[in-house]
């Protein structure tokens, strides 16, 4: 989701000739404890556009799912077979349930740990041991990033960071040329840019980007100051 979320920014300000942000947020997608939350969570969703006061009742709004749900057709995109089985409901009774969370204001997201655990103590316990060691701290981080993040931002993050001009970064050829060869890494890794468009911001080959690329990859794994300086540019933009 994230990379077609950052392909669809880069391709739509190309052809609208424009730049920055396109959506709100970055997706995000969150482990449900099915025994406590699933079907809770599963409500409100399909009330949203009644929330929003988009339609009065949720089988009006025709992108959602909820009509699926309770007709079952074979040409839905949702598998209401596996679904029910974790609901443990008829179709009826479902639809009763739904419409009965109208009279309820409380989300379920108030209870979310860390910002992707919904669950009760237990499962939130059993899935944090369950991801221990999975990611690195630094590396989870960076998966926390904002998509899509503007590339002037980040050139100008990395110039107020090195306390440099975004100029002398782009024309460096020796010194500052860490602060260039960061500037590359993250405009390849976080705006969506090719490495051809990279490289006319640095007015370098698209092979260059992809070197220059490689060689802070290097010196990230290489020396813990990088890593560091990296790890405190990109805080930045975390959500």
């Amino acid at each position: 989701m994230q990379s077609i979320n950052t392909a669809y920014t880069v391709y739509y300000n190309l052809k609208r000739k424009r730049c920055g942000h396109l959506f709100q947020g970055r997706f995000k997608s969150i482990v449900v404890d099915k025994d406590s939350y699933l079907l809770e969570l599963t409500r409100y969703i399909h009330l949203n556009p009644v929330r929003a006061k988009i339609v009065e009742s949720p089988e009006e709004f025709r992108w959602s799912s909820y009509n699926d749900y309770l007709k079952g057709t074979s040409a839905s995109l949702v598998d209401t077979a596996e679904a029910f089985r974790y609901i443990g409901m008829s179709k009826s009774q479902y639809k009763e349930f739904v419409l009965k969370g109208l009279q309820v204001k409380k989300s379920p997201f108030e209870n979310l740990y860390a910002g992707f655990i919904l669950g009760k103590a237990g499962f939130v316990k059993d899935t944090l041991k369950a991801m221990k060691g999975i990611y690195k701290d630094t590396e989870f981080s960076y998966k926390r990033i904002a998509c899509g993040i503007d590339a002037e931002l980040i050139l100008d993050k990395v110039a107020s960071y090195y306390k440099i001009s975004i100029e002398t970064i782009i024309k460096a050829k020796r010194r500052p040329l860490l602060a260039k060869q960061i500037a590359v890494y993250l405009l390849k890794k976080y705006t969506g840019l090719t490495n051809e468009q990279i490289g006319v911001k640095f007015e370098i080959t698209y092979s260059a980007v992809s070197k220059i690329a490689k060689e802070a990859e290097r010196l990230i794994k290489e020396h813990k100051g990088v890593a560091t300086d990296i790890e405190n540019i990109i805080s930045q933009f975390k959500v």
